[in-house]
């Protein structure tokens, strides 16, 4: 939980970072309500667009990096990950299946960098949820599987983020507003 003071978000455990004009932000209840600690400048700006950037870079580029690396095993032997039930029961054989699951990865990455985000990050999650019942269906590599979870809690919230941001935006244009930074319906908010 996040206490504003007026130069710092004091966190509850002590800890004060000066923000120097900058506005920080969190989720409660569903509503997204901007922090503001301007010190006079009370200009808005995007209280999400930061942190909408900082997870699709990073459920972006990891789903295109992996599936890349799917084709050249670089970063690791990813065959050793698959469960060995899933090529049998697909009559494929693992090497195929990995370079399937590497264009799935890439294509999923390229289409959260798009104008679908939203639906990209839910790919994202379900894939990542999939991957995580695999490896708990092996009984292997169960860090990861927990990993695997914890990383689609954050494509989840990558989606719900994507979706009020779209709906304000599209509520905006519905009452002929124009904004150039975060849509009015975020801001008011603040």
């Amino acid at each position: 939980m996040l206490i504003a003071s007026p130069s710092y978000i004091t966190l509850l455990i002590g800890a004060a970072t000066p923000l120097d004009g900058y506005i920080d932000s969190c989720v409660t209840d569903d509503i997204l309500v901007a922090l503001l600690s301007s010190g006079g400048n009370h200009a808005i700006r995007s209280p999400t667009q930061p942190r909408l950037w900082t997870l699709r870079v990073g459920l972006g580029l990891t789903p295109i990096l992996a599936g890349l690396d799917k084709y050249f095993n670089l970063l690791t032997n990813w065959e050793m990950y698959l469960n060995p039930l899933i090529p049998r029961l697909l009559h494929i054989s693992v090497p195929a299946f990995m370079h399937i699951a590497g264009a799935v990865e890439i294509v999923a990455g390229l289409l959260v960098f798009s104008r679908f985000t939203r639906y990209a990050a839910y790919i994202v999650m379900a894939w990542l949820l999939a991957i995580a019942a695999s490896l708990v269906t092996q009984g292997l590599f169960l860090d990861i599987a927990v990993r695997d979870v914890e990383i689609s809690f954050g494509a989840f919230v990558l989606a719900k983020l994507t979706e009020v941001r779209q709906l304000a935006l599209r509520d905006d244009a519905l009452n002929g507003e124009h904004t150039t930074s975060e849509p009015k319906t975020v801001q008011r908010f603040a």
